[in-house]
């Protein structure tokens, strides 16, 4: 019976510490972020950059809600290292993935070259599956974790 009541002890600690520790990432990650939406992705690229040297991928994403930031186009196009170009494949740890026909919940950074690029890699990109945001690491009902991200950024 020790055994049992210790087991549920741990687990409940380490469900109060997960709980935790992904308040504080959705808190750094509503902060830091230029534009927080919801969108379609509509096309993913891959090409090589101006020296062959690296493979970038661009991911159209059509929004249909803006979370932060200001609507300014019906598409935005994300950068982010990465992609296969033919036979070649660049794979970098972290960098999130993304899929056509794909509905993402998007933490964006705006960089120097207009293209917005996702904030925190994995942690910035949610998919929705079965209504829920899901990533490798949490997962969240679909109306809890847009009412959480408008609370958040409404308390700024």
């Amino acid at each position: 019976m020790k055994h049992i009541i210790l087991f549920i002890l741990l687990v409940s600690y380490f469900n109060a510490f997960h709980y935790a520790q992904t308040q504080s990432i959705l808190e750094e990650l509503s902060q830091k972020s230029d534009l927080i939406i919801t969108g379609n992705v509509t096309k993913v690229i891959s090409r090589w950059d101006a020296n062959k040297a690296r493979i970038w991928t661009y991911i159209t994403i059509v929004p249909t809600e803006y979370l932060k930031g200001t609507k300014s186009t019906n598409e935005i196009t994300i950068k982010i290292i990465g992609g296969k170009v033919g036979d070649i494949t660049m794979d970098v740890s972290g960098v999130p993935k993304f899929n056509s026909n794909e509905q993402t919940f998007l933490f964006l950074k705006k960089r120097p070259d207009g293209n917005y690029t996702v904030f925190d890699w994995h942690n910035g990109k949610y998919t929705l599956t079965n209504d829920y945001w899901m990533n490798k690491e949490t997962r969240f009902p679909k109306m809890f974790f847009i009412q959480r991200i408008k609370s958040l950024n409404k308390s700024k």
